[in-house]
């Protein structure tokens, strides 16, 4: 259920940053581990263990706009189609 609720919140939070350029995103890379939060709860995590990695991946003022492979890397998309476009028949 906590899962569900995190990626709910990662595919909302992402969503409207791709729409509003006064939503931020940032990511917080834990180990192998990505989550998609709010500026201010990167800082936060940072704050509390120093070597945790963050990044700001769609500042105020600019929409979110992301590559296949840049979705990858921030744990929006889990992989790319091994044909690309995809048509349909």
């Amino acid at each position: 259920m906590l899962r569900k609720a995190i990626l709910k919140f990662t595919l909302d939070m992402s969503a409207e940053a791709m729409v509003d350029a006064d939503t931020e995103v940032a990511v917080v890379f834990d180990g192998d581990e990505r989550r998609i939060v709010t500026p201010s709860e990167a800082d936060r995590e940072r704050e509390s263990r120093k070597k945790l990695r963050t990044e700001v991946v769609s500042p105020k003022g600019k929409l979110l706009t992301l590559t296949a492979e840049e979705a990858i890397d921030v744990g929006l998309a889990e992989s790319m189609p091994e044909k690309w476009p995809i048509t349909r028949s």
